[in-house]
C-alpha cells in the first residue's frame, strides 16, 4: 500500500510539474510572438509596377474573418488566412484604377468553393478585366474549377504534357439502406414533398425518379452556366466544349488544347513568370514584384465610414438551435439579435440579408421570419442575396424581401418539411442490449428509438410536418404574391437553380451581393453609404491564435475521410431525434478544381 501512494504521489507531482512547465513555454512563446509581430513594420509597401497576385488556395469565406492577432500570425508564422468575398472584391476594384499594379497574374493550384463562390469571384476578374491591365493564368494542368478562372485571362498557360482535365458535373449520393437493414436500424420518415430527398439514403436502396429529375435538371443547368461563362470568354461555342469534354479529347493532348483555343501555350512556371514581366515592360533579368490579394487589401484605406448605412446581415452555414458563436452555423438568437440591432440603429437605412445557407431547423428559421417582419415593418428596404445555397430553410428566411437576388449557379427553393426517426430496437436485440422503461403516460418515451413507433405517434408527427409544409409555403405566398397552390407546385421540396428560380418567381434577379446593395440603397432613396457587417466576429485572441497554430501544423487530402466525416455528419443532423427540419437533400456536386 505505501509503493502505491509513493507511485501515486510521484504521478500526481510530475503531472503537476508537467503543467506548470507547459504553461511557462505557452506564455513565453505567446510573448516571443508578440514581440515579433510589434518588431515588425504591419504596413505593405506596394511597389511601382507590381503585379496583384490572385491566390485564393486558403479559402473564401462570404465576409471577411477580422481577428486581434491576426497580423502577429501571419508575420510570425507566415499563416495562410481564408480571404472574404468583401476583401476580394475591395482589392480588385481599387487595383483597377491603382497606377502601381500593372497585371492581374492568376494562381490557380489547390482551391476550394462551391460552384456560385467561384462564379461571383470570377464575375470580380470579368470587371477588372475592364480596366485593360494583363491578366496571365498558369497551372501545371487544368480542371474545371481552375479553367473557369482562367478562361477570363487574356494568357493562359499550362506545363507541357500536363493533364486538361474538364469532364462537366456528377453528383454522387450513398445510400446506407441495405447497411442499416444488416445493422437492425431502420428509419422512419415523415415528409411533406415528393422532391424531399435528404431522407431517402436511410429509407430507399437507391434513387427515386424524383430526386434523379430534379439532380439531372439541376446539374444540366450548372453546367449550362459554367461552361456559357467560357464560352463567351475564350470565343468557343458550347457545342464545341460540349463535344471535347464528352470525347476526352483534350485530356492529355495539349497541343489540340491550343489549336481549339482553351489555352494559349505551353511553358513552365518560371517562363510564365518570365512573359509576365515582358508584358508589363520588364527585363527578363529584373525582379517581379507580386503582392498577393491579403497584403495588397491591408494596404488600403478601408477605415472611411459614412454616418449613412447600409446593414449586410450574414447567414451562413446550417440552422441549429444550438448557440454557436461559429460562422459556418446559423442561429436564431445569433441572428435575431442582428436584426433588432437593425431596427434601432436609425442611421441604418436598408438591410442586405446574405444567404448561404442548405437550411435546418423549423423552428429556428420560424424564429427568424418573424424577426425579419418586425423589421419589415420599419420600412427599412429587405433585400436578400443568395450565395451557393439558400435552399429549404434557407428560403423560408429570404420570404419577407422586398427583392430576391441570386447568382444562376445558386441552389435555392427545396420548400419542403421532414422529419426522420431511427428505430434501433433490431440493433438492440441483436447484441443483446435491453432497455427498460418506466413511464406515466402512454406516450411519454415518444421517439424512443429502442421500440417502435405506433399508429397515433406516426400520424402526429406527420401532422407536425403537414401544419410546418403549410405555414411555410403560407410565407412564401405571402413574400412572393402567389397563391398557395402555386407555391406547392414549385414545392414539394424541389431543388432548383437561380436561373429557374427567376422562371418560376421564386427569385427576382440575378446578381452578386453588390447588385443586392446597390439595389437595398436605391429603395431607401440613399446616394452614398457605409457597410456595417453582423453578426459581428468576436474572437478571443488567446484561442484564435491557438487554433490556428493548430491547423497550421495539419496538412492532407484525403477524400475519403472528408466523405465518411460529412456522411457521418449528415445522419447526425438528419436524426435529430424527429426534430421537424426544412433541410435541402445532401447533394455534393464533383467540380474538380
Amino acid at each position: 500500500m505505501k509503493d502505491f501512494f509513493k507511485m501515486f504521489l510521484a504521478a500526481l507531482a510530475a503531472t503537476f510539474v508537467y503543467g506548470i512547465i507547459s504553461f511557462i513555454s505557452t506564455a513565453m512563446m505567446f510573448a516571443m510572438m508578440m514581440s515579433l509581430g510589434s518588431s515588425v513594420d504591419s504596413s505593405v509597401d506596394i511597389q511601382k509596377n507590381s503585379v496583384l497576385k490572385f491566390d485564393i488556395s486558403a479559402g473564401v469565406t462570404d465576409r471577411s474573418e477580422t481577428s486581434t492577432n491576426s497580423d502577429i500570425l501571419d508575420m510570425s508564422f507566415n499563416v495562410s488566412r481564408t480571404l472574404g468575398l468583401d476583401q476580394i472584391k475591395r482589392s480588385l476594384d481599387n487595383a483597377k484604377n491603382d497606377d502601381r499594379i500593372s497585371a492581374l497574374y492568376l494562381d490557380l493550384d489547390r482551391l476550394s468553393g462551391d460552384i456560385s463562390t467561384f462564379q461571383a469571384i470570377r464575375q470580380m476578374l470579368v470587371d477588372f478585366k475592364e480596366c485593360g491591365k494583363p491578366i496571365i493564368a498558369f497551372r501545371n494542368g487544368y480542371s474545371l474549377g481552375s479553367y473557369y478562372f482562367a478562361s477570363v485571362a487574356d494568357r493562359i498557360y499550362m506545363r507541357p504534357n500536363a493533364m486538361f482535365e474538364i469532364t462537366g458535373l456528377s453528383s454522387a449520393t450513398m445510400y446506407y439502406k441495405p447497411i442499416l437493414d444488416k445493422l437492425g436500424i431502420t428509419c422512419v420518415a415523415c415528409r411533406h414533398g415528393k422532391f424531399k430527398s435528404a431522407i431517402e439514403p436511410y429509407t430507399q436502396e437507391k434513387m427515386s425518379d424524383e430526386n434523379r429529375l430534379q439532380t439531372q435538371k439541376l446539374l444540366d443547368d450548372l453546367w449550362g452556366s459554367l461552361i456559357s461563362d467560357i464560352s463567351e470568354s475564350r470565343s468557343i461555342s458550347v457545342e464545341d466544349i460540349n463535344k471535347n469534354v464528352d470525347d476526352l479529347s483534350l485530356l492529355f493532348n495539349d497541343s489540340l488544347c491550343i489549336e481549339k483555343g482553351f489555352i494559349n501555350g505551353l511553358m513552365s512556371k518560371d517562363d510564365a513568370m518570365d512573359t509576365i514581366k515582358v508584358m508589363i515592360n520588364k527585363s527578363i533579368d529584373d525582379d517581379l514584384k507580386m503582392v498577393s490579394l491579403s497584403d495588397y487589401y491591408k494596404s488600403l484605406d478601408n477605415s472611411k465610414e459614412l454616418p449613412t448605412k447600409i446593414a449586410v446581415i450574414y447567414a451562413c452555414g446550417e440552422i441549429q438551435s444550438k448557440d454557436s458563436k461559429e460562422q459556418t452555423v446559423i442561429t436564431a438568437k445569433k441572428t435575431c439579435d442582428a436584426i433588432k440591432k437593425c431596427i434601432k440603429d436609425d442611421d441604418i437605412k436598408a438591410v442586405v440579408l446574405r444567404i448561404n445557407s442548405p437550411g435546418g431547423d423549423a423552428d429556428e428559421a420560424e424564429e427568424i421570419y418573424q424577426s425579419l417582419l418586425k423589421l419589415k415593418d420599419t420600412k427599412k428596404p429587405i433585400v436578400v442575396s443568395m450565395g451557393d445555397y439558400a435552399a429549404s430553410g434557407g428560403y423560408y428566411i429570404a420570404c419577407p424581401a422586398d427583392s430576391i437576388y441570386a447568382m444562376p449557379t445558386t441552389i435555392t427553393g427545396s420548400i419542403g418539411v421532414f422529419s426522420l426517426i431511427p428505430n434501433l430496437a433490431k440493433l438492440y436485440n441483436m447484441v443483446d442490449l435491453n432497455v427498460e422503461v418506466v413511464k406515466t403516460n402512454k406516450h411519454s418515451d415518444l421517439l424512443n428509438e429502442a421500440r417502435d413507433i405506433d399508429n397515433d405517434e406516426l400520424a402526429a408527427i406527420q401532422g407536425m410536418v403537414e401544419k410546418t409544409y403549410h405555414t411555410f409555403i403560407s410565407h412564401v405566398a405571402d413574400g412572393r404574391n402567389m397563391t398557395l397552390e402555386q407555391v406547392d407546385s414549385i414545392g414539394q421540396g424541389r431543388v432548383w437553380s437561380g436561373v429557374e428560380a427567376i422562371n418560376i418567381g421564386l427569385v427576382d434577379k440575378l446578381g452578386n451581393l453588390d447588385d443586392a446593395i446597390n439595389t437595398a440603397a436605391n429603395l431607401a432613396d440613399i446616394k452614398s453609404w457605409s457597410i456595417v457587417n453582423y453578426p459581428e466576429i468576436i474572437v478571443d485572441p488567446m484561442d484564435d491564435l491557438l487554433m490556428n497554430l493548430l491547423n497550421s501544423n495539419i496538412s492532407y487530402d484525403n477524400k475519403i475521410i472528408d466523405d465518411i466525416k460529412s456522411n457521418v455528419n449528415q445522419i447526425n443532423k438528419l436524426t435529430n431525434k424527429g426534430k421537424i427540419q426544412c433541410l435541402m437533400p445532401p447533394m455534393k456536386i464533383e467540380m474538380n478544381n
